[in-house]
């Protein structure tokens, strides 16, 4: 059933690129490997469109690169089975340049390391990187952006001097690690409150009802779970104007604020995603002929998820390392390498391609894509959306309102004295969660 399924979901793609291949005048064909939890998520639906969009405008780019993946598909929660998939993809004959996958904050360790074991780059739309070791020398880039840096901006330009953090998840621990870097440089209290998945959130909604704390940061590992920690708040008379809430979510524009428009509440979300490219439509679309399709099999979600979106940034990304080692005459060969008990042999040519994947400077669905030296996001933009009261139906609607721009905040740093000062020396090296402006509304700009 599976493998028939699994063959409805890839024919059309398959056939597409198969004539698109034999029409093109010899391109270089190179491989990917594609690492998901459900061969019926977005995630793996976007790899094979981007793959597909990509492949049928070859000749549109200033190279000719035919890619092609193979893709696996493992439980999050299997530590083996993630073993075995990355020695799949590793052994691909003919070898594989890169692998694009999902992950979890307890998992990225072992990729971490098949991953600079083999030097095969490994690219996740999953993490940020947040909480994890990382040199120059790590094959893993991270799409994800961390909202650290922009919260604690939010934090300071409304001169909070305390607030609950609410998180569920081991990536939320971290992203809480380093807020409370900036807290103790800039004097303000965060109280933790770990939702564990299986718990109700009301007592917690509870406690901060008793506390008299009225700005909350909601960091959850799901829309859903952001809904429903929203949905509660609701339901415990939180929706006034007297409480902010700021969720970290970046899929925050896809819930249903109905019920909260007309409390007067503060809600502040997260956005990257240009819907008006026309990759996103094109995307889109898809999308939801597949979902009607296959109908029952596939999950109907009604929107796009970031992360799926990250997906598709992913051969955007690989598309342009391939361009700029053409430019630079590089021409890089891939050959399987062989991960079993008895032979372990890694690329030998990994950490070219590594080095061209982190001098990309491109755009795609999330706006500018850049790595820094150890694999993380620099130079990108993230949107505010706010509840805003639209005068012709005096209601209030999630809209876009501001943009923050990471680049600027790059020039700025806390120092130990709680004082900014401009980088120099070893400060130039702290962690970009600890960078903050001192003048917070100056690196704002308004959004039209």
């Amino acid at each position: 059933m599976m493998a028939y399924e699994l063959r409805g979901w890839t024919t059309f793609y398959f056939l597409s690129l198969t004539f698109i291949f034999k029409a093109l005048a010899d391109p270089q064909s190179v491989a990917i490997g594609g690492l998901f939890d459900n061969i019926f998520s977005q995630e793996h639906g976007a790899l094979r469109h981007s793959l597909y969009q990509h492949n049928i405008h070859i000749n549109d780019s200033n190279t000719q690169v035919y890619v092609k993946a193979d893709i696996k598909n493992y439980e999050l929660v299997d530590i083996f089975g993630l073993g075995e998939s990355l020695c799949g993809l590793f052994n691909f004959d003919g070898g594989i340049y890169v692998v694009v996958g999902v992950s979890t904050s307890t998992l990225m360790p072992t990729i971490k390391s098949y991953s600079n074991r083999f030097n095969i780059p490994y690219i996740t739309p999953s993490l940020s990187g947040t909480g994890l070791l990382s040199n120059e020398t790590d094959f893993q880039l991270y799409l994800r952006p961390s909202p650290i840096p922009v919260l604690a901006e939010l934090i300071l330009s409304h001169r909070w001097d305390s607030l609950h953090y609410m998180y569920d998840d081991l990536e939320g621990l971290y992203r809480l690690e380093r807020l409370l870097e900036v807290a103790v440089d800039r004097n303000f209290n965060v109280y933790p409150l770990h939702m564990r998945e299986a718990e109700n959130v009301r007592p917690f909604l509870r406690k901060v009802i008793a506390s008299q704390q009225l700005h909350i940061v909601i960091d959850t590992s799901s829309i859903d779970r952001t809904e429903t920690v929203l949905t509660q708040a609701l339901q415990l008379g939180m929706v006034t104007d007297k409480y902010h809430f700021i969720v970290l979510d970046f899929d925050m524009k896809n819930i249903n604020l109905e019920n909260f428009t007309y409390g007067g509440v503060n809600i502040t979300g997260l956005d990257m995603v240009n819907e008006s490219d026309p990759r996103y439509g094109d995307f889109r679309n898809t999308w939801l002929d597949i979902t009607n399709k296959y109908s029952g099999r596939v999950p109907h979600i009604g929107y796009i998820k970031f992360q799926a979106v990250l997906i598709y940034d992913s051969l955007s990304v690989i598309a342009e390392a391939f361009k700029l080692m053409h430019a630079d005459n590089v021409v890089i060969s891939s050959k399987a390498t062989q991960c079993d008990s008895h032979h372990l042999k890694q690329w030998s040519d990994g950490k070219k391609f590594l080095h061209y994947l982190k001098q990309v400077d491109t755009h795609g669905l999330t706006g500018r894509i850049q790595f820094d030296a150890n694999g993380r996001r620099k130079n990108y933009s993230i949107n505010l959306l706010s509840l805003v009261r639209d005068p012709d139906s005096n209601r209030t609607k999630l809209s876009k309102t501001r943009t923050w721009n990471s680049s600027v905040s790059k020039e700025l740093s806390v120092g130990k004295d709680g004082e900014i000062h401009r980088p120099r020396g070893d400060n130039a090296n702290r962690s970009e969660e600890r960078r903050v402006g001192k003048e917070c509304r100056s690196r704002w700009s308004p959004y039209h």
